[in-house]
């Protein structure tokens, strides 16, 4: 911290900045064991030790940062050098405000402090917010009352030795995360999601690249491990016991995951195989994700679940009910993709934590005539040629749409040459579809293969074959300058299609409004023949019970969003949010439904102890 000084009794002596910092640390982090109360800790030494260290050091960096960013300007501006001391006092009072504020919604919600809670604020909640402020304004100007006497009779050499603490808390809180995440360890990992705007360090591939860390060693051991409750304990879900029995038959199933399959693509032209396809399988055809990402939309298709469950899941490994009933059925996994099962979905650590054998081609060679996309579904190709066992099979192929490599001697889409893209490189929209384009049109081709595969090896009858995306992607269709995916939550970002061929049931177009968040309860229901409610286990219902949805949860990688049909209320960091159109244009002036948004704040917890 920087030196002050100035003369007179009223004057701020040298070291007040650093010391009321010190002192204000102090009680925020005393303020911050509020969140270690509610996490359950488990029985390692790192375990028990990661909360406290992240906790101290991420809070008092924060409140640092703070204070600073309030003083600063007000020392470097002549005008408002009076106005530093108080503004910074202010500043310190709000934040201990927000900080017990987000502790109580926290505790009731287990997430924090956003938009969508703030909106649903009454005037007690408002009142009890301005008490806090008062009762803090006043600690804080004690504090700085104690800061004024310390930096008077305290070294230089104290106080700095105290600031860097929390910087030395803070980076360790860093290393032991990055650590314990590249290690499989959620142990450790698990407390993270606890503590507001912390963003921790992952270094998996780093460490995996510098030979520290053998990510399918760690991951075995942690499958080897299966620690139950030691691994967190703060998920409730299912909500009660399932009762299934499953069909005798029990059905293959294949998913085919396209990343960043627009609702729009499966044309004749654009996707010909897929399109006949269609024609004969269940189409859905007002289909969403619950997000804009691969991690949020992957999630709500697995799990059923909103994106606000996803690092609770993450941390402990918990795969979802539908990869825990094949397990427990005897299915076979053959879990494939043509990028990576890692980051930034993390189906590794999530829906397949508990499979062995996954197989990934991130590093396999991705351009003029290779393609990881094609090698991923030459390894399925492989595994159906070599397939001996009679047990029921669980196929995912996922194939990367933003990252497929379109192998020189592939042909263009009838009408087309590459010499168009070289002519419409300066037309960015036009390029892009462009390139998309050629994208689908030999994802179609793999697409054939796949299932002319299944269809070689006998299995094509006994098989639900689902065919789906993780997200849309968008070139600025909207005209609000929305890039590729996870930049909105336009229709062309969110709405992807969803094609069912169900060996025994006649093919039909339904029109109701859907997500993928009923995914999993079609599956639990009509494959594993479970009884009671969807809702004990997921926010959505069955597919073919043609309930519409009344809004969605829609989640990214750092905002979430409402989807009503007639409006979308999105969330942003710093409690931040806007009204726009299904057109996705700002809306002035919406009557918010106060239920509906109660509603989803209660699916959004609701899994949560």
């Amino acid at each position: 911290m920087s030196e002050t000084r100035a003369g007179g009794s009223g004057a701020t002596p040298a070291g007040w900045l650093a010391w009321f910092c010190i002192l204000a640390s102090a009680i925020v982090s005393f303020v911050g064991l509020r969140y270690v109360v509610e996490y359950r800790l488990p029985s390692t030494p790192a375990g028990i030790a990661f909360p406290f260290v992240a906790t101290v050091g991420h809070l008092s960096a924060v409140t640092i940062m703070v204070l600073a960013i309030a003083w600063l300007p007000c020392r470097l501006l002549p005008p408002l050098r009076s106005m530093a001391r108080p503004l910074t006092i202010l500043a310190a009072a709000s934040w201990l405000t927000l900080l017990v504020m987000d502790s109580i919604v926290f505790a009731q919600h287990r997430f924090h402090i956003d938009p969508f809670t703030a909106a649903l604020f009454d005037a007690s909640t408002w009142a009890l917010g301005a008490v806090l402020l008062l009762v803090f304004s006043a600690l804080s100007v004690v504090l700085s009352a104690n800061a004024r006497r310390l930096a008077v009779t305290r070294s230089a050499a104290t106080r700095r030795v105290l600031i860097a603490v929390p910087f030395i808390l803070l980076l360790l809180g860093h290393v032991m995360h990055a650590w314990a995440d590249a290690r499989y360890d959620g142990r450790v990992t698990a407390y993270a999601r606890y503590l507001p705007f912390y963003y921790p360090l992952t270094a998996k591939r780093y460490l995996a690249r510098a030979g520290w860390v053998d990510p399918e060693t760690a991951r075995k051991a942690r499958l080897a491990r299966k620690v139950g409750d030691g691994d967190g304990g703060e998920l409730s879900y299912p909500l009660e016991p399932l009762q299934c029995v499953a069909d005798p038959a029990r059905r293959n199933v294949l998913i085919i995951l396209l990343d960043g399959l627009r609702f729009d693509s499966i044309t004749p032209d654009q996707m010909p195989f897929l399109s006949e396809y269609a024609s004969g399988s269940l189409q859905f055809l007002t289909h969403y994700s619950g997000g804009n990402s691969s991690r949020m939309g992957l999630f709500s298709l697995l799990y059923g679940l909103p994106s606000s469950y996803f690092d609770a899941f993450y941390n402990i490994q918990r795969p979802s009910v539908l990869t825990e009933a094949m397990l427990e059925n005897g299915y076979e996994f053959s879990v494939i993709a043509g990028y990576t099962l890692r980051s930034p979905a993390h189906l590794d650590r999530t829906a397949f934590a508990e499979v062995a054998g996954l197989a990934q081609f991130e590093d396999h060679e991705n351009e003029n005539d290779a393609s990881r996309d094609l090698r991923a579904v030459e390894a399925w190709e492989d595994y159906l040629r070599d397939r001996r066992s009679d047990a029921p099979l669980f196929g995912y192929l996922q194939l990367d749409l933003p990252t497929l490599n379109v192998p020189t001697s592939f042909p263009m889409p009838a009408g087309l040459s590459p010499d168009d893209l070289d002519r419409l490189e300066s037309d960015r929209q036009a390029f892009h579809r462009l390139e998309y384009l050629r994208r689908i049109y030999f994802a179609d081709h793999l697409v054939t293969r796949a299932l002319e595969g299944l269809a070689g090896a006998g299995l094509s009858e006994d098989t639900v074959v689902v065919v789906t995306g993780d997200h849309g992607q968008e070139f600025d269709d909207s005209g609000q300058d929305l890039w590729f995916h996870g930049s909105g939550f336009t229709d062309f970002q969110v709405r992807t299609p969803m094609i069912i061929h169900w060996p025994g049931r006649e093919p039909r177009t339904f029109f109701h409004r859907t997500s993928h968040y009923d995914f999993v309860p079609t599956l639990m229901q009509e494959i594993f023949g479970c009884e009671g409610p969807a809702g004990a286990y997921s926010v959505g219902s069955n597919l073919f019970g043609e309930q519409d949805w009344n809004y969605l949860i829609l989640g990214s990688y750092y905002n979430r969003a409402v989807l009503t049909p007639d409006y979308v209320m999105v969330s942003y960091p710093g409690a931040v949010f806007e009204l726009r159109d299904r057109g996705y244009r700002l809306l002035d002036d919406v009557d918010l439904d106060g239920d509906l948004l109660r509603r989803a704040l209660a699916d959004m917890s609701r899994f949560y102890r």
